[in-house]
């Protein structure tokens, strides 16, 4: 038997002897979020208005928890019931602390420290990284909804009313408020969120009723709406602003000409970047957007690995900001996005300024995992459709059959290259042998023990790009160079020296890694064995930043400095082997600086390290 924290019966409302309310009847269950959307905003301030007490001219029943009222008594019922306003009711000049624990708390001052403890304890709870005794007025407007809703955490009451609270609110806080929000279903509180606003009710609802003209026009499922929010906005009057389909049969036939098309490609040749520019163009095209842009993420790391633009010049300006892509694959991969954006919201979604009014994002899943996202940009309002969101379905499985046929390629082309890559591994190895041996024709004998130890480093370099392509689960072709340096940097650990990484990833093809991690290898090594004279003790940092165009890498010591003439004299074995690397393997460029310690700058050029092909972002 359904529960009921709050129900509505035969309401009616009349406001300067005009009906603003006429029957309405509508419940809320025990943990769900029930969104009231009104076609005006008149509509909503009305209603709302009302939740708070502030229309005497009612009629009807309220029943809360069980207990039924009359709708014109508002001083008994008003008060069973919380809000959230869009704008909040903390008290500015007052702390966190106070704000959530005050109230109702005649001993707070008394027991003060506790109570600090137990709203720090909250707020560490919920990843929420503020200061418990923080005043108020200086919290952002997001932030004050983030309190304002723990505030309610804390409340014994069941039922809360949110008023358009997700207006302009960044997506990372959105998925801390919807957290919070989550909890306390779980714990039986339910929610009435009330907005004017359409791109809202998919945010949060698990039901959505239609306010129009004072009157619920119906409820429905969100999934419902979300299948179809065009013909659902249909079924209310005076939503005609938003496109209307034509040529529906032209475009079905054209839309199964793109699949039958991506079926050839697929079954075809063609790298993967190519069939993913032609399903973003096409998917543009058939959806009636403006861009399309397509992410490919590693399910393991949940990085972007590759993004693809249906217009590469103009497209990257489209491009969202990669923290928000991956925060979207983060979250639950059953819900698209999507939002109707204002310019500061664009701000917080894209990389750059630009003209986009709708967004849609939809999450690419393949074996319960997030392995790519699909945007799609509007350059006017839109509201899509249900065949909108099946000619995506439609592409998501073609992106899916390409993601993974591109993979079981990569796993045959590696098994077919496997005897090339260690044939042509093991040559380098050799050929280190010969360079070491001719350069200890010079040395003393004492110098032997030191530089074999050292040919061992540079092969257990390469090995580490071996290890990592095995042990690989998802068997791809592309090697992350944060993790090369990761593994290189645990060979040279020493308690007198700190090792300190601040890495990016930065993705290269097998083929370029094991001479990477052997540049990488001497750099360590030759501050490890340089760089500190007799003290040996300090501080070795090594740095990896991932542009659109190159991959730049610094290793940088605090130590005594380099001998500048040696630096650039070609006689030492281990500059001579990253020059040649650098500049004959990657027609990179290399840069010596000495101040107060040694720093070595490289750049390598992405378009060598991909021989010409795509890369990542």
């Amino acid at each position: 038997m359904e529960k009921y924290n709050f129900r509505i019966r035969n309401l009616s409302a009349v406001r300067f002897q005009k009906q603003i309310i006429d029957h309405i009847d509508f419940d809320l269950r025990e943990g769900e979020v029930h969104t009231v959307i009104g076609k005006m905003a008149t509509d909503v301030s009305d209603f709302v208005d009302i939740l708070e007490g502030g229309n005497s001219n009612i009629s009807g029943n309220i029943i809360i928890g069980g207990k039924e009222y009359d709708a014109g008594d508002i001083g008994k019922w008003a008060k069973e019931i919380d809000h959230i306003r869009h704008e909040n009711t903390l008290y500015d000049n007052l702390s966190i602390v106070h704000n959530l624990y005050l109230i109702n708390r005649p001993f707070f001052l008394l027991n003060k420290k506790k109570y600090v403890k137990l709203c720090q304890k909250l707020l560490d709870h919920f990843d929420i990284h503020i200061d418990a005794e923080t005043k108020v007025d200086m919290l952002t407007h997001e932030q004050k909804n983030i309190i304002e809703l723990l505030r309610l955490y804390l409340c014994s009451k069941s039922t809360i009313v949110l008023h358009e609270t997700l207006d302009y609110m960044d997506y990372a806080y959105y998925l801390k408020f919807q957290q919070i929000i989550s909890k306390m279903q779980g714990e039986g509180k339910s929610f009435l969120y009330v907005t004017s606003k359409f791109e809202d009710i998919f945010k949060l609802s698990d039901r959505i009723s239609f306010l129009s003209k004072g009157r619920i026009s119906g409820t429905y499922l969100a999934e419902e709406v979300k299948k179809d929010p065009t013909k659902t906005m249909y079924l209310m009057s005076g939503w005609e602003n938003f496109m209307v389909e034509e040529n529906q049969h032209e475009e079905i036939h054209e839309m199964i000409d793109a699949i039958f098309k991506g079926t050839e490609i697929l079954t075809s040749s063609y790298e993967l970047r190519d069939v993913l520019v032609f399903i973003a163009d096409n998917l543009a095209k058939h959806i009636q957007a403006k861009h399309c842009v397509i992410y490919i993420i590693d399910e393991m790391a949940n990085n972007i690995i590759d993004t693809i633009n249906n217009d590469d010049i103009a497209g990257k300006k489209y491009r969202l900001k990669s923290d928000f892509v991956e925060r979207l694959a983060k979250s639950d991969t059953n819900k698209l996005f999507f939002a109707n954006c204002t310019h500061e919201e664009r701000k917080n979604y894209f990389e750059e300024e630009n003209d986009t009014k709708s967004l849609l994002g939809v999450p690419i899943i393949h074996k319960a995992k997030v392995v790519g996202l699909i945007q799609v940009s509007y350059d006017k309002y839109y509201m899509y459709t249900e065949k909108d969101l099946m000619y995506i379905a439609t592409m998501k499985n073609e992106i899916v059959l390409a993601i993974e046929n591109s993979r079981l390629m990569g796993r045959s082309a590696l098994l077919q290259e496997s005897h090339h890559r260690i044939k042509n591994n093991l040559q380098i190895i050799i050929s280190l042998l010969y360079m070491q041996k001719n350069n200890l024709r010079k040395s003393k004998e004492a110098e032997w023990s030191d530089a074999i130890d050292t040919t061992i480093y540079r092969i257990k370099s390469i090995a580490a790009v071996h290890d990592m392509l095995s042990n690989e689960k998802m068997k791809s072709s592309i090697v992350n160079l944060r993790k090369i340096i990761t593994e290189i940097v645990k060979l040279y650990k020493t308690p007198r020296i700190s090792l300190v990484l601040e890495l990016d990833d930065a993705f290269m093809p097998y083929n370029k890694a094991a001479s990477a991690a052997l540049v990488i290898n001497e750099l360590i090594n030759n501050c490890v064995k340089h760089a500190f004279g007799s003290s040996g003790e300090g501080i070795v940092r090594v740095v990896c930043r991932d542009g659109d165009e190159e991959i730049w890498m610094s290793v940088i010591d605090n130590g005594k400095g380099a001998d500048e003439q040696k630096l650039h004299r070609k006689g030492g074995l281990g500059i001579s082997i990253v020059e040649s690397i650098v500049s004959g393997d990657f027609k990179g460029k290399i840069e010596y600086r000495v101040d107060h310690g040694t720093t070595v700058d490289i750049v390598f050029p992405k378009h060598i390290i991909y021989d010409g092909g795509g890369h990542g972002k």
